[in-house]
């Protein structure tokens, strides 16, 4: 492993395997929690073979990437074969023994960079992104530093005041997720000032090790308050990270766009290179990821996917990527 490299980080779990299921039931009891598919449901477990295909993808457009691991735990995919490029990391050796099991991938986030081994500079993925055009180290990382990808959110929540962020707080209709996000960008602003509100974009981002330690450094909230075994209103997203680097350790900031009424329904007239895709798993999805030829995309799992939604997926990456990669069996 080369300390001048960048390497590949996944987040991966296979939620039908029945150790895995029963885990995650003892926890929810030891816990004194309720089933709550937002946060606890099977669609954030499910596996449809997603890590495969984004390491064919990984493989065909990203040669030049050092190492790859995986971060899981206690498993291991059944179709994958022994690689001196490619590590299992168990949860066990990152994450404090008063955290696990955890099911929680705010809380696993928080560790990576306690990696043995891992470069200085990498890239994190979960399963379901996927490389889909060659792509050169400089487009993770300028004059050594991450490139952020984030989204900016033009007309719900540009907050000019914190007590603005506190009012959206109490609305009960918003879930975990927008709550972590809310809870991030307040943080954030308290320390640095109103900023603009942006979202993470599900897609690869670039890191540095010594980022990472910076930000938790400046906000030692985050190792005080992501430390549940599952997603919880008090969770502090990681788009910190990336706000924190933007804003004071001067990474380049790239807004992704989402896709105009025009890409839409006449995506013939309105042809442009996009950077990053993401979307649910449908039909919708699957004809713009064939149309638009995105260099990366993340395909989200729909909430009660039907088999045959699953078997299309999986239809979809075998077209775009054909190629087993060195890591199969």
């Amino acid at each position: 492993m080369s300390p001048n490299g960048i390497d590949v980080v996944y987040l991966w779990c296979d939620g039908s395997d029945p150790l895995f299921s029963e885990r995650k039931k003892a926890r929810l009891i030891e816990q004194g929690l309720t089933w709550n598919e937002n946060n606890l449901g099977s669609i954030r477990y499910f596996d449809n073979s997603e890590l495969k295909y984004s390491l064919r993808s990984v493989s065909r457009y990203l040669p030049w990437i050092n190492h790859i691991f995986i971060v899981t735990d206690g498993q291991r995919p059944v179709w994958l074969r022994d690689n001196p490029k490619l590590t299992i990391v168990d949860h066990r050796e990152i994450i404090p023994a008063e955290l696990l099991p955890t099911f929680n991938s705010v809380t696993i986030e928080m560790y990576l960079h306690k990696i043995p081994n891992l470069s200085e500079k990498f890239l994190f993925f979960n399963d379901d992104m996927f490389i889909n055009a060659p792509l050169n180290p400089d487009f993770f990382f300028q004059n050594e530093k991450p490139v952020v990808r984030l989204i900016r959110d033009h007309d719900r929540w540009q907050f000019k005041t914190l007590q603005d962020c506190d009012l959206a707080l109490k609305d009960p209709k918003i879930s975990s997720h927008r709550r972590s996000l809310l809870n991030a960008w307040r943080l954030f602003c308290s320390k640095r000032g109103v900023n603009d509100f942006y979202m993470l974009a599900h897609t690869v981002d670039g890191f540095s090790k010594t980022m990472i330690r910076q930000v938790l450094e400046s906000f030692p909230e985050l190792l005080e308050r992501n430390q549940r075994p599952f997603r919880t209103d008090d969770d502090i997203q990681r788009v910190i990270f990336q706000l924190e680097m933007v804003k004071t350790l001067s990474c380049p900031l790239h807004e992704i766009q989402p896709l105009t009424f025009g890409q839409k329904h006449l995506w013939w007239m309105f042809r442009k290179e996009i950077e990053s895709f993401e979307g649910t798993e449908s039909p919708k999805t699957w004809d713009r990821i064939r149309r638009f030829k995105p260099k990366m995309f993340c395909l989200n799992s729909a909430v009660n996917a039907t088999e045959e939604i699953k078997k299309k997926s999986a239809e979809l990456l075998e077209e775009l990527f054909p190629t087993p990669s060195q890591f199969e069996r």
